[in-house]
């Protein structure tokens, strides 16, 4: 699972408003705008319960007759339509009742994000796309539920920093949660805002929420591993994994340059605290050298 998947998962799970809030904000009229959701009304995203196991990102009951489905991606992926037509399908067989309603929101524009009927064989699903990139900055920014996707919006003139900065002030005025701050950081790193952003949290005195996403997804791959070495074991070394993967990806999405000794050094440390503070200098240093000075 990629870490925009977990973010948004995690986010719209435990807080089903904030993605009420968005829906609204992409302009989807025919979503009710007194809409309630709480977290019981939420379901269960594991559509399939033979393997291999599909997961949908939100799926929520919504008043007597209905049933919303949310997929966010942040990346393309050409198997995307096809997962959509199968979550969609499912959805409509475990709900005869009810009209079940698919919004697909991307980060980024794509050529699959301008397709609004998907056709697999002879089925044929009508779809709800947006774009994040398209909405309104501003718009998002007004709702403390919707602050945390801003960073992905059209700007509306604004430069990087003053974007991140007015984000920043919206997570802090609204009392954003964990989710929403990862959520925010993802957002900006998707749309190439990472550096800005981190340093719009750390001079608000607002910690980056970066480090457990990374190693989450390593431990994910240590799980794989512990098949055969052991599963405590696969999941430790997965942490750490994830962690030199993590420093890695900050210290060149920053654009720092990361010679073969200091690859070395990252691999080689086995020490998860050292790794813990080397990626938290990462996401504000002015060199390499700075990160792993001791």
């Amino acid at each position: 699972m990629t870490a925009t998947d977990r973010a948004f998962r995690a986010l719209a799970r435990a807080e089903p408003d904030v993605v009420v809030g968005l829906l609204g904000a992409l302009a989807l009229r025919d979503f009710p705008a007194d809409a309630a959701v709480v977290p019981e009304d939420v379901d269960d995203s594991r559509l399939d319960p033979l393997p291999p196991p599909i997961d949908a990102d939100w799926v929520a009951r919504v008043g007597a007759d209905r049933v919303e489905h949310v997929e966010l991606q942040g990346y393309r992926d050409d198997g995307f339509a096809d997962r959509v037509v199968r979550y969609h399908l499912t959805l409509v067989l475990r709900y005869p009742g009810r009209r079940v309603r698919t919004t697909a929101v991307w980060l980024l524009p794509c050529r699959e994000a301008r397709r609004t009927v998907i056709r697999f064989g002879d089925v044929a699903v009508r779809i709800r796309a947006r774009v994040l990139r398209a909405v309104s900055a501003e718009a998002l920014l007004a709702d403390r539920r919707t602050a945390c996707f801003a960073a992905g919006a059209d700007p509306g003139g604004r430069t990087p920093e003053e974007l991140c900065s007015l984000v920043v002030e919206a997570l802090a005025r609204g009392g954003a949660t964990w989710r929403q701050r990862q959520m925010a950081l993802i957002a900006a790193t998707v749309g190439g805002l990472y550096t800005t952003m981190a340093r719009a949290m750390e001079a608000a005195g607002m910690e980056p929420v970066v480090i457990e996403d990374f190693v989450k997804f390593g431990e994910d791959r240590g799980l794989e591993q512990g098949l055969e070495q052991g599963l405590e074991q696969g999941r430790e070394q997965g942490a750490l994994e994830g962690r030199r993967a993590a420093l890695i990806v900050v210290l060149t999405t920053r654009g720092l340059a990361v010679g073969d000794a200091e690859r070395a050094r990252v691999a080689s440390e086995t020490s998860a605290e050292r790794l813990d503070a080397w990626l938290r200098r990462a996401i504000v240093a002015e060199s390499v050298a700075a990160v792993f000075a001791e």
